[in-house]
């Protein structure tokens, strides 16, 4: 019966050929050779040969990133039977655990050690150029060094493979004093302002934009409560996101964005669900003395009638508000 062949192979790669305590050990976890290149290669065929790029996809987010089956089945756009069924799958193969977080949540994560390690090197291997999956980055230490991972759902800092298309974020969080996160894709990392009054389409409205430490690209889609005494405690959400493009020039000539920041005026166009067309992050001092600006430009988006932060409030990926989020609600059904 030729036409089951890929639907017997499938069943068996997932599910079959494990040792007789159930468990399979994955490259570089130990265990016999050939058990160890079992699984490689069982891995190995599910993503190039039967073409499982929800396997895929999950190695390459696991690798850097805590999720709930919830969140990750949002994220794949996936149902969440299917994503358990691969979480088991990969949790048989020594590689990700399951940590309950309260009554309510429950986080997989990479298994610490050889599980994570084994993800990172398969990630590497099987990820896209672009996807969210790297090594740790240098200007990240700062972010690294004010979390403890054990706690925070947060994302850990990992340098991301530049893609074609950057990105922006701004987080509405709900620390010690109620603010925006402004941050834009650059070089592999978000670099991020706090913005106590939040964006503004006023070009009269110079709203103050604090830089703060570099984040990693998975942060853009964090969203959830960080824990009470982690750094910045206290619930995130997703305000608004999109693509952005660098507009800066100087005589005509195109400025790349990394020297325009250095330099102290960096000009973008955002794509958001809220916010769109030019601003403008300007740097007003130096040294201790620094501050920046974050203007909208006066273009056709411009709007000083318009006041996003009240009038739109709710979560882009969730729906939901920040008081919401802070009840560890659960999403709004679109």
């Amino acid at each position: 019966m030729p036409i089951l062949k890929p639907f017997v192979i499938a069943v068996v790669l997932v599910f079959g050929g494990s040792h007789a305590d159930g468990q399979e050990t994955a490259p570089g976890l130990g265990g016999n050779n050939s058990s160890t290149f079992g699984v490689a290669r069982k891995f190995d065929k599910l993503v190039t040969l039967l073409g499982d790029d929800v396997l895929r996809d999950m190695v390459c987010r696991l690798s850097y990133e805590r999720f709930t089956p919830g969140r990750l089945s949002s994220a794949l756009g996936m149902p969440e039977g299917q994503i358990l069924r691969r979480i088991n799958t990969l949790k048989g193969w020594g590689l990700i655990r399951l940590v309950r977080r309260d009554s309510a949540t429950t986080i997989v994560e990479p298994l610490p050690g050889d599980g994570a390690r084994t993800l990172r090197r398969w990630a590497r291997k099987y990820c896209a150029e672009g996807d969210a999956c790297g090594e740790p980055a240098a200007t990240m230490t700062e972010y690294e060094q004010k979390r403890d991972f054990e706690l925070t759902p947060e994302p850990r800092g990992i340098k991301r493979t530049p893609g074609k298309a950057p990105l922006f974020v701004v987080q509405q969080h709900a620390a010690r004093r109620m603010h925006y996160d402004f941050r834009i894709e650059v070089d592999g990392v978000l670099k991020s302002w706090a913005v106590p009054k939040g964006p503004s389409l006023d070009p009269g409205q110079k709203r103050l934009a604090v830089p703060t430490e570099d984040h990693p690209i998975a942060y853009a889609n964090f969203e959830g409560v960080i824990p009470k005494g982690q750094y910045g405690g206290g619930a995130v959400s997703v305000w608004d996101t999109g693509g952005y493009e660098n507009i800066t020039e100087r005589d005509g000539e195109a400025i790349p964005i990394m020297e325009a920041l250095a330099n102290g005026h960096a000009r973008i166009r955002l794509h958001g669900s809220k916010l769109a067309g030019g601003f403008i992050l300007q740097r007003t001092g130096r040294d201790k003395d620094a501050r920046w600006l974050l203007i909208k430009a006066k273009d056709d988006q411009a709007n000083p009638q318009r006041d996003l932060v009240a009038t739109e409030p709710n979560s882009v990926l969730s729906g939901r508000s920040i008081e919401e989020i802070a009840r560890e609600e659960p999403p709004v059904k679109k």
